[in-house]
């Protein structure tokens, strides 16, 4: 694949929903103290792996379902990479099953119990595709360096926009925008 649209493809399909959670998870994580808001990123980083660790000691309680979802996966980057993974997997398997039903008959077609094991194992297989992300982006002719960089990065960067609102963020975007405007019209 070109490595221009290989880089724009990982942008929007995994980069942008890994920045935004990033940003989303470290924004609640800066209000509710449990990280510095003018820190660096490497402190930041550290906050974070602190606090896994103190959820495991059972000092410290996720407050929310993506926070708990989020240390289940490991934490950090690698931990939101596999849940964004895993959500946009779930994303296109209800979107295929909305799209492509099968009708009741066809659902449970052989019993009750054999379309719950399906699912389970269903679930089973999208946690384990979403535990080894970098084959499940990498795969066919992808590359495996730019599937790796581009979320790392849109992870660093919901880090170190971690202390400032959404509000905050468009209006910096704004007051950028309109100084690039003012230089080019001078």
């Amino acid at each position: 694949m070109n490595l221009i649209l290989d880089i724009a493809t990982a942008l929007l399909v995994l980069g942008l929903p890994v920045g935004l959670l990033s940003w989303y998870m470290s924004y609640q994580l800066t209000r509710k103290g449990y990280l510095d808001s003018g820190g660096t990123l490497k402190q930041k980083r550290s906050d974070v792996g602190g606090l896994k660790k103190s959820i495991k000691a059972g000092e410290a309680a996720p407050s929310n379902f993506l926070e708990q979802r989020w240390m289940k996966f490991g934490g950090g980057f690698y931990g939101l990479t596999a849940l964004t993974t895993f959500f946009l997997i779930e994303l296109q398997d209800l979107w295929g099953f909305v799209v492509n039903f099968p009708g009741f008959g066809n659902l449970f077609g052989n019993g009750v119990i054999a379309f719950v094991v399906g699912m389970l194992v269903n679930q089973l297989q999208n946690i384990i595709t979403s535990f080894i992300w970098f084959g499940y982006w990498a795969e066919g002719d992808r590359n495996l360096l730019v599937w790796v960089l581009v979320p790392y990065l849109a992870y660093l960067a919901g880090l170190k926009l971690a202390g400032k609102s959404f509000s905050e963020i468009k209006q910096k975007i704004l007051a950028s925008l309109d100084n690039q405007q003012t230089d080019s019209d001078a």
